[in-house]
């Protein structure tokens, strides 16, 4: 039988060698051998990784409070179509760019679990609308477009205007919603801990992005897109306020 000593051991084994192979031969000695951390580079670079490596994990769920929103309220009222799809758009893009160029996974990892988790959503106002017909249609074109950008077989020129499209995608889709929110004086099913999570997620990105890839591109995406989440996170704040304040004023009355 295995001892829970062994485990731990085995178990300290496996993430010593995940990390000397994420840092390198000069920061794991630095870092993991002579546990050095006055080495700023080799430092920063460690914090970049287990910041990518949580943004990745928690990625993983991000979308969730959104979900159980919309299962509670049997409605995804209030929610961009359009949004969703730019977002999706965005996600498979950076996706497809990320993996082709062989970035680091813990730098892009929560495009794939966000790609999913999008998905899900759009599903489930299908569901919601009963629009069966798109509701079978829309899982098949999806799996069809990520097998094919996948694939690695488009030109490398392609995959840098998919990742250039990216910024208008990630713009017009939160302008969007943000203009809707405006519109209906209301956020509606809108999600404030995603929301907040998303914004957390981008300025994490920032600076795991510059440690780790420097890909301007890149960078000037998550800057854009924290920038939009930062007044959705706003927008979501003042209109349930304004709510609260509506709900007293008429009980008073």
């Amino acid at each position: 039988m295995v001892s829970l000593y062994t485990l731990v051991l085995d178990l300290q084994i496996q993430m010593q060698d995940y990390f000397s192979s994420q840092l390198g031969p000069h920061c794991s000695q630095v870092l993991l051998e002579r546990g050095d951390y006055s080495d700023q580079e080799c430092t920063s670079l460690a914090i970049s990784k287990l910041l990518g490596i949580c943004v990745v994990l928690g990625s993983s769920l991000v979308k969730l409070p959104q979900v159980i929103t919309i299962l509670v309220a049997g409605s995804t009222e209030g929610l961009s179509s359009f949004s969703l799809y730019a977002e999706l758009l965005a996600f498979i893009f950076t996706w497809g760019y990320s993996a082709y160029q062989e970035f680091p996974f813990t730098t892009w990892g929560e495009s794939m679990f966000l790609t999913l988790q999008n998905a899900i959503i759009i599903l489930l106002g299908y569901t919601y609308a009963r629009d069966y017909l798109y509701l079978f249609l829309f899982p098949l074109c999806l799996v069809g477009s990520l097998s094919f950008l996948l694939s690695n077989q488009l030109p490398a020129q392609v995959y840098f205007y998919l990742q250039a499209c990216v910024i208008p995608l990630a713009i017009l889709g939160k302008l969007k919603q943000i203009q809707k929110n405006y519109s209906n004086s209301s956020t509606g099913q809108l999600s404030l801990i995603m929301v907040a999570l998303l914004l957390n997620g981008t300025i994490i990105r920032m600076f795991t992005t510059v440690k780790e890839t420097s890909d301007m591109l890149t960078l000037f995406t998550y800057v854009i897109s924290a920038l939009l989440n930062l007044s959705l996170v706003l927008q979501i704040i003042y209109y349930r306020k304004s709510d609260k304040k509506d709900a007293e004023s008429k009980k008073k009355t």
